[in-house]
């Protein structure tokens, strides 16, 4: 918000007027009208400047967007195998990352994962989910809490997920990411074009990327690692605007990621 400060002049004209020792009354009412006269037409109006308005601009072309990464990778296996790769596909060091670990037996809780989302900072503007399961009850709440953020701009990126060891598939709907508002869900093609085994599937997945073996089950953070290099020539909402322009419009059954992220 810009704050405007508004310079106020004003001006203040002393009349002197001389008077003799008997002042003749009709000079003396010609001496105060004359005053009062040059007096009006000397002092300056008060003028304000129109308050200047800010366009609706995307983010500064060097600045980097906070992102979050959400996982249940531990943390060695991002320092050491994750954020290579992010490297690698970013092409750059002007990012502002942050890991964040479920792989804890427990940290995984409602309760826990509530407490991880309240914590994120004010101005993160991508969270990458690194996984996927079915949603209920007690889950909703990890939903609500990350629908609060889509309406304040955020972005998610998710895996389509699998099911746990010992559980069947389902449509996206049912699962957690599949039910968060506007969710960039990406699932992961096998060389055949066909998804991963038991991949969850739906509408709500925006397609499914092809990576080398070295670098599979990592398909959000592949997707997000090439946009941050065309992240700032729009903003958020346009990007997913973007997105689901380019998948109604394109004649293949997986749109490319970059047919998706080329202006």
């Amino acid at each position: 918000m810009l704050n405007i400060l508004f310079l106020s002049m004003s001006l203040s004209l002393a009349v002197e007027t001389t008077t003799a020792t008997n002042p003749d009354p009709i000079l003396k009412e010609m001496t105060q009208s004359e005053a009062k006269a040059k007096t009006k037409s000397e002092v300056k109006p008060e003028i304000k400047e129109a308050p200047k308005t800010v366009p609706n601009v995307v983010a500064k072309a060097n600045s980097a967007p906070k992102l979050i990464y959400f996982s249940k990778d531990t943390t060695e296996v991002f320092n050491k195998d994750i954020q290579p790769l992010i490297k690698k596909w970013s092409d750059s060091a002007n990012m502002d990352i942050s890991f964040v670990s479920f792989a804890e037996k427990n940290s995984d809780s409602t309760e826990k994962m509530i407490a991880k989302i309240k914590a994120i900072p004010e101005d993160t503007k991508i969270i990458v989910l690194g996984w996927n399961e079915k949603k209920n009850a007690d889950r909703t709440k990890v939903i609500d809490e990350f629908n609060k953020l889509t309406q304040k701009g955020v972005m998610f990126v998710a895996a389509a997920g699998v099911p746990q060891p010992g559980e069947g598939s389902c449509d996206l709907a049912k699962t957690l990411w599949g039910s968060v508002d506007r969710a960039v869900i990406l699932g992961e093609l096998q060389d055949s074009e066909r998804l991963v085994p038991m991949c969850f599937y739906g509408p709500e997945m925006l397609t499914a990327l092809r990576l080398p073996d070295q670098e599979k089950g990592r398909a959000p953070l592949y997707f997000v690692s090439h946009l941050l290099k065309k992240w700032n020539k729009n903003t958020s909402e346009q990007w997913l605007a973007q997105f689901r322009k380019k998948k109604m419009k394109s004649k293949k059954i997986w749109p490319e990621m970059n047919e998706l992220i080329t202006l």
